[in-house]
């Protein structure tokens, strides 16, 4: 055998032997053994061309030899490692399974090498025809036997031992199908990282953190280039023909492969969660699931929640993978309230370090949002957090100094405190109908929003073009502040001092959207002032910017006017103001120009004379 020349071809007679009584001497030394040793790892090249007789009698002397296979048979495992399962004869398969098993637990060196092979296999089988384009190789339930063959391997490997934990999570990552995978193979991943959630009760949080850390990454890039302008005005969208319009230009827009991954993957997870519940799911769902109702659904809520504080808090771009959130806090009170008090412990936490900063600004939008948008929560609850975010915008501008001179506006360094502001603004506007029908209006006039609205940091004019509009429009329609004349006149750029976001913005997965839509709160002012918030939300996305830069046209109709004409014809508007609405404006020309309204009108108009 030893002289056999090295090109001859292999058959399945040449190396069907003892080799358990051959690997000993391998191990020995021997020279023959090595020979026989060698032809055995080139015989694994040429499996898939035998019959399935050589198959059966090649493998079956293999499954004999697993506590053998030390660090000095890597080459022997690795090729084991390598066989395609479907290659295995049914009746061995069992066996096969127990032959990798017992190479990673009684040899650790090849441990690594073992969760590969297992976790490889969560992905299906595939088929590539003439055109390029792949399918699943394997009916359903034959792929679903080598789904139950690797989910065993992977358990038994964590149980026999738990510090493997870590690696088998590395794997997990490292197998995650590529944005560009077909649609049934992503799917059949996060089904199996599911599947393997229910086991894996030590890296339970870490899977969950996989699962949703790639689904971010699909809904970014989905959702980059339909997020819409920087006016934000389609947070308050009133016209549902404006919104159906929207939704099928955002349809077009979007990859169909990807919008397909995310909404499947959206409707399995929903489902696993009902599952986990006892909220009764369809025969489908199902099918895949494998939940031995050992877990605790709040042990799944934690998971889920907890990854999605680590990757939505900095991920402003993500439209549709937040409503996870939405959902996974819809399922009982306690875990809204959780929901919200994890936001507020984040939001509210000092840290000097830039990457903090941006996941308490995230915090606070996903405050907001929930206050706004999620239908569960109660006007009670809403005011509640409203009255402690105005407490802490208080709080924050009486550290700075409320009027201080040397306090710079729109600085990144008060990012927080800005994030919040125009999360206030927003819950605000969102909610305060709710809040004058439950006679709530007297308490929000003891919140003082004029200290921090009026303050030297200027959070309005920072705040979302459309958000500022509104809130302005509707505090000034419920007589709290007037605030109108801090918003910038026309569409000014700047850089914000906050990453802007908006969460539960719209939903357009059509597989869930059923699911999704009872959640959300649309905006519903009173009836009073529709029209008005309108007209506000229009200009906001410039609609009517022509209409805002005429109103100071006249400055420039005459160039040949002097400057006391143009001062005399600017105090009469002033003044004419100052009679239609009264003393909040002559508070406000105060508090601006810090002199008094009284005295300071005669002397301008006399040097508007004097200088005429």
């Amino acid at each position: 055998m030893a002289e056999a020349p090295e090109n001859k071809t292999i058959s399945a007679r040449d190396v069907i032997t003892n080799y358990s009584k051959a690997m000993t001497n391998y191990l020995q030394g021997d020279v023959q053994a090595i020979l026989l040793y060698k032809k055995i790892c080139n015989a694994f090249d040429l499996v898939e061309k035998w019959d399935e007789n050589a198959s059966r009698q090649f493998l079956s002397q293999i499954l004999d030899i697993g506590d053998l296979l030390d660090h000095t048979c890597k080459t022997l495992v690795e090729n084991i490692i390598k066989l395609k399962w479907t290659k295995v004869p049914m009746d061995l398969r069992m066996r096969w399974r127990n032959l990798l098993c017992e190479i990673g637990v009684k040899h650790v060196v090849h441990l690594e090498k073992i969760y590969q092979c297992a976790i490889r296999a969560f992905l299906p089988e595939e088929s590539v025809n003439e055109k390029g384009e792949a399918s699943p190789a394997l009916s359903e339930d034959q792929q679903a036997e080598l789904f139950g063959m690797a989910h065993s391997i992977v358990n038994q490997l964590l149980i026999v031992i738990p510090v493997s934990a870590k690696m088998a999570s590395k794997m997990l990552n490292r197998y995650f199908p590529y944005q560009s995978s077909p649609v049934f193979k992503t799917t059949a991943y996060i089904r199996n990282l599911i599947n393997a959630s229910e086991y894996a009760s030590v890296i339970r949080e870490e899977i969950w953190g996989i699962i949703i850390d790639n689904l971010v990454n699909f809904d970014s890039l989905i959702s980059r280039d339909t997020c819409g302008d920087d006016s934000g005005a389609e947070i308050f969208m009133l016209d549902e023909d404006e919104e159906n319009s929207r939704a099928s230009a955002v349809m077009e827009e979007c990859n169909p492969d990807q919008m397909a991954k995310l909404d499947q993957a959206m409707r399995d997870i929903i489902d696993y969660v009902h599952s986990s519940h006892s909220i009764e799911i369809d025969d489908e769902a199902a099918a895949w699931m494998h939940c031995s109702g050992k877990v605790e659904s709040e042990s799944v809520f934690n998971a889920i929640h907890s990854s999605l504080m680590r990757h939505l808090l900095n991920a402003p771009t993500v439209r549709y993978v937040s409503f996870l959130w939405l959902f996974l806090a819809s399922l009982k009170e306690e875990y809204t309230e959780r929901v919200l008090s994890s936001l507020w412990e984040c939001l509210i936490r000092p840290s000097s370090l830039d990457g903090e900063a941006k996941k308490s600004q995230g915090a606070a939008s996903y405050l907001a949002a929930f206050i706004s948008r999620a239908k569960y929560i109660d006007i009670r609850m809403a005011q509640t957090y409203l009255a402690r975010m105005a407490a802490y915008l208080c709080s924050y501008v009486d550290r700075v100094g409320l009027s201080s001179r040397t306090i710079v506006p729109g600085l990144s360094h008060h990012g927080v405190f800005y994030a919040m502001a125009n999360a206030f603004f927003l819950a605000f506007s969102f909610r305060y109908r709710e809040i004058v029908k439950s006679g709530g209006l007297d308490e929000v006039r003891h919140w003082g929003i004029a200290r921090f609205i009026h303050s030297s940091l200027d959070p309005l004019k920072y705040s979302i073009v459309s958000v500022g509009r509104c809130f302005a429009a509707v505090s000034r329609s419920l007589q709290l502040v007037y605030c109108s004349h801090v918003l910038p006149l026309a569409m000014t750029e700047f850089n914000r001092p906050f990453d802007p976001c908006n969460p539960f913005d719209a939903y357009f997965l059509q597989k869930t959207v059923s699911l999704i839509t009872p959640l959300t709160r649309k905006f519903s002012p009173m009836k009073e002032d529709a029209d008005n918030l309108t007209r506000e939300i229009s200009m906001s996305k410039g609609e009517k910017k022509k209409e805002e830069e005429s109103a100071i046209d006249f400055l420039d109709e005459d160039e040949d006017m002097d400057y006391g004409e143009r001062i005399i014809i600017t105090l009469n508007t002033i003044a004419l103001i100052s009679e239609v609405i009264g003393s909040s404006f002559q508070w406000s020309f105060h508090s601006i120009f810090n002199i008094s309204w009284s005295s300071s009108i005669p002397i301008w108009i006399s040097y508007g004379y004097a200088m005429s």
